[in-house]
């Protein structure tokens, strides 16, 4: 068949990887349908490549890639088979199984580097865009639309610190319009994540920056990186003075809501029913360690403890920890938080160890996954990021990109 030639292939792997990315933030079904096209491509890839009893080699970081993807699925399944929840959550789960078909045409027909590295950037204007004509144009209190404001958010953070690693890679390229372009992008992402008010992805700037400062060490003198550093103190500072971007209202709002739940005993407030939840998760793990309480009755869990007097009844209404470990520990169990952990820790080591690469474009690739993975963890630490089908979706769409294409380039 013509649609599983080579060239074909490749064509179909650039323009679906391109338009998952670029519509994250915009048109759903498109970028739900673009991941779906691309594990169908798989699949019948995989028809053929049996058919012709191609040999396919899969080294020791493909299984244990596959292996983490699948025991993060079959913890969930038979949670979710244990306690008898509803389908809508199964059907979340098993779309990740979908990643598996396509990890195997991605890891032989791997995207053109200068199709994803432009597509970053562009994501992260884009939610920019959205996000300042939301807040800026139509003066809506939050931007997104229908999507929840942290999560997207958070995505748009992500980006922004994609874009940064770009940076560095256009700047040893001397690419000149490319590094203008990353620029923009960092500052885009940036600009989106303080325009949603979201202020939990903000935690991942210490770490991410430390991460790809160290990664690129050799590449930019030190020089360079004392004036970026100073360019983002200056940047947050001016941030803080803007009164439309609630920098500094939510931060004041941050202190208040601490000093009332640790000093005046008053748990309602942002902060303080994020700590009520937590509570409540841990509560629900010593009851329920192996098993978790399944999807359905954590809710239930946190109205008897709201009952009983534990956790405060604003912390009651929500359907998740607001921590994604813990929330994975309470609806999971230890097994549901150790399967989070090695879709983390797993790929991490592989793109942590190839970060020692001479080749730059190797280095760079082993850059984005190493950051994209220590922005979300840090996110998962005050939100729920995987809560959602889009944000999960997110993670595993990128991670499953980087790891084919640093897999095609032999590092691992």
């Amino acid at each position: 068949m013509r649609l599983f030639k080579s060239e074909t292939l490749s064509l179909w792997v650039n323009t679906f990887v391109s338009v998952y990315i670029l519509t994250v933030f915009i048109l759903k079904p498109v970028h739900n349908l673009a991941f779906i096209v691309l594990a169908l491509l798989g699949i019948g890839y995989g028809i053929v490549v049996l058919k012709n009893k191609t040999q396919q080699f899969l080294t020791q970081n493909d299984k244990w890639f596959c292996y983490a993807i699948l025991f993060y699925i079959l913890v969930r399944l038979i949670t979710f088979a244990f306690h008898d929840d509803r389908l809508r959550h199964i059907d979340t789960v098993n779309q990740l199984l979908l990643f598996l078909p396509a990890f195997f045409l991605l890891r032989q027909f791997t995207p053109n580097l200068k199709v994803l590295f432009g597509a970053i950037p562009c994501s992260a204007i884009i939610a920019f865009l959205i996000a300042a004509y939301d807040r800026l144009y139509l003066g809506l209190p939050l931007p997104f639309g229908s999507m929840i404001h942290i999560q997207a958010g958070d995505m748009a953070l992500s980006l922004g610190w994609l874009s940064f690693v770009l940076f560095f890679y256009g700047l040893n390229k001397k690419e000149h319009f490319f590094t203008a372009l990353c620029v923009f992008g960092t500052l885009a992402g940036l600009g989106a994540s303080v325009l949603s008010t979201a202020r939990g992805g903000w935690v991942s700037l210490p770490v991410v920056l430390i991460a790809i400062f160290w990664i690129f060490r050799q590449q930019v003198s030190k020089k360079f990186l004392m004036s970026v550093c100073v360019c983002i103190v200056a940047l947050s500072t001016i941030l803080f003075m803007i009164p439309q971007t609630q920098v500094s209202q939510r931060i004041a709002q941050a202190e208040s809501d601490i000093v009332n739940y640790f000093q005046k005993n008053n748990p309602n407030t942002s902060i303080g029913a994020r700590f009520e939840m937590w509570k409540g998760a841990l509560m629900m793990t010593q009851e329920r360690p192996l098993t978790g309480t399944g999807e359905a009755a954590f809710k239930q869990y946190f109205k008897k403890y709201a009952d009983e007097g534990k956790i405060a009844r604003s912390a009651s209404i929500y359907a998740h920890a607001h921590n994604l470990y813990l929330d994975n520990l309470a609806k999971n169990g230890v097994f549901g938080l150790l399967s989070l952990l090695a879709i983390f820790f797993i790929p991490l080591y592989s793109f942590i160890k190839a970060t020692g690469s001479a080749s730059l474009e190797t280095k760079t690739i082993a850059a984005l996954g190493v950051t994209h993975i220590l922005a979300v963890m840090m996110y998962g630490m005050s939100e729920a990021f995987f809560s959602l089908h889009t944000t999960q979706m997110f993670y595993f769409f990128l991670l499953l990109v980087l790891f084919a294409m640093l897999r095609k380039r032999k590092f691992i």
